[in-house]
């Protein structure tokens, strides 16, 4: 399967399979007909595309993708509903390497949000927080 083509405002995050081969996973975004696209999954051991197996993912435009483990998590962005495209979203995701799909997490923020910075912060860095 090669890619499906131009993608827009899609989330990226790099995933270390169990048998350690790495693989870039790409999630969300639309096409040139404003489509939400699959998600696809290119093998860097193989050089080849394929199909994730689970359900187009739906956020697109202004998310970020952080490293979380062996996968990614992605945050915010503009929930795709075309009722209401520019509404932020309060949802957090991780991508599940061996489902093959992105999996709503239960924390969410208390306002949507849209291109937002994303970073790790260790507890050190604020030593007066408990």
């Amino acid at each position: 399967m090669p890619s499906t083509g131009k993608r827009f405002g899609y989330a990226c995050g790099l995933v270390t399979r169990g048998n350690g081969d790495k693989e870039i996973v790409i999630a969300g975004g639309v096409d040139k007909t404003r489509e939400v696209v699959p998600v696809q999954i290119f093998s860097l051991k193989t050089n080849t595309w394929r199909a994730g197996k689970g359900a187009a993912f739906d956020l697109k435009f202004m998310s970020r993708s952080l490293p979380y483990g062996t996968s990614f998590i992605v945050a915010g962005g503009q929930k795709f509903d075309k009722s209401n495209p520019t509404e932020p979203s309060k949802s957090v995701f991780w991508y599940d390497p061996e489902a093959e799909q992105m999996v709503e997490m239960e924390g969410t923020f208390k306002q949507g949000k849209k291109n937002a910075l994303a970073l790790y912060v260790t507890r050190e860095t604020f030593h007066n927080c408990n």
